[in-house]
């Protein structure tokens, strides 16, 4: 019939639409999915489906670099890492050997390609895990040398304080390793220069941290 919309007509059916119903919207709180593989919790809120809290990728291993990928989920990327091992000595006036001195550590060095890199603990105190890993940049040196700067400092010198009770300030501190010329070990030494408060008395002291290393699979 011209002028007039066509609909097919069944017997006991009534008319059949070309579209289909609108499905009923789903109460708020109900899971479902924002298609973003790097949100969790995604929930139902006013009839859209909301993203949840970011997923977390860390997989507590220094030597990859952990980031989400919204399509697939958490990447581990591997990068340059070496287990290391050495001695830690602390000297105050005098020479005198200060104590506690742990006499070995064992640790994991990370130099990244970006020119960035992080260092757990030396053992120069026992503070532990309340002391921050170290980190900052490096340049490349003379004879395959790595001179390492640090960038937190601070947050070493009030962690420090804290564990020990007394104000710290680290005054100088520098790291050179030098790999092997294949790369696969490498040989540094760490020295530090510091001073406590204690009681009204400055009292300075340097530590130095020897240390060998094989590089990580």
């Amino acid at each position: 019939m011209h002028g007039r919309e066509h609909r097919r007509v069944f017997r006991g059916a009534g008319p059949v639409p070309h579209r289909h119903p609108l499905r009923p919207l789903q109460p708020d709180g109900t899971p479902c999915s924002d298609g973003n593989a790097c949100t969790v919790g995604d929930s139902c809120a006013s009839g859209a489906c909301t993203a949840g809290s970011a997923l977390s990728c860390d997989d507590g291993d220094l030597c990859t670099d952990d980031f989400c990928d919204p399509n697939s989920g958490c990447v581990f990327g591997p990068v340059p890492c070496w287990s290391i091992a050495g001695t830690a000595t602390v000297t105050g006036l005098g020479g005198i050997v200060v104590d506690p001195a742990p006499p070995r550590f064992a640790t994991t060095l990370v130099l990244r390609p970006d020119g960035t890199y992080r260092l757990p603990s030396t053992g120069i105190t026992d503070c532990g895990p309340e002391i921050p890993d170290e980190v900052g940049t490096y340049r490349r040196g003379r004879r395959r040398r790595l001179i390492l700067t640090p960038s937190n400092l601070d947050q070493i010198d009030a962690a420090g304080t804290t564990c020990i009770g007394y104000p710290l300030t680290v005054r100088s501190y520098r790291t050179v390793v030098t790999p092997s010329r294949s790369g696969l070990r490498l040989h540094g030494t760490s020295t530090l220069a510091a001073r406590l408060e204690i009681l009204g008395q400055s009292i300075p002291f340097h530590a130095v941290a020897v240390f060998k290393g094989t590089r990580g699979p």
